[in-house]
């Protein structure tokens, strides 16, 4: 058999900047958060990641391009803050490289390293992060 179709699109691949899902890793903590329009919002959380593995999109517009009500997207935040598959940084959330990367493999460890270092606490009510408040 041959694979050089195959080797040429994935040595292309490694010369671009690409996603890389730890799909055991990922699977396992999608599981805590498993509803139908969930699945929805976090893909497209993950096609809005940039090379430090962190997005600004807004809920609005994550709602907008999945379909899923704003509130929705307000739990799946909050239950992707629970579980570990994002933090917050200033004014904007990191994906946990562990379960997707965004970039070359060898960033991992930088960015692991980057996303250790931030809390894993619920951010304050402030102008930024107001997006993630409960809905009462």
């Amino acid at each position: 058999m041959s694979y050089t179709n195959y080797d040429k699109t994935i040595d292309e691949l490694r010369k671009e900047r690409w996603l890389k899902i730890f799909l055991l890793d990922f699977a396992e903590a999608f599981a805590l958060i498993s509803k139908s329009r969930q699945f929805d919002i976090v893909v497209q959380i993950l096609l809005h990641i940039d090379r430090h593995n962190s997005f600004t999109v807004s809920m609005a517009e994550i709602a907008a391009k999945s379909g899923a009500s704003y509130r929705s997207v307000q739990n799946t935040f909050n239950a992707m803050l629970a579980a570990d598959m994002m933090r917050v940084n200033g004014g904007s959330f990191v994906v946990n490289p562990n379960l997707a990367l965004y970039g070359r493999p060898e960033s991992k460890e930088f960015l692991l390293k980057d996303y250790k270092a931030l809390s894993r606490e619920k951010p304050s009510r402030s102008r930024n992060m107001s997006v993630v408040d409960e809905v009462e």
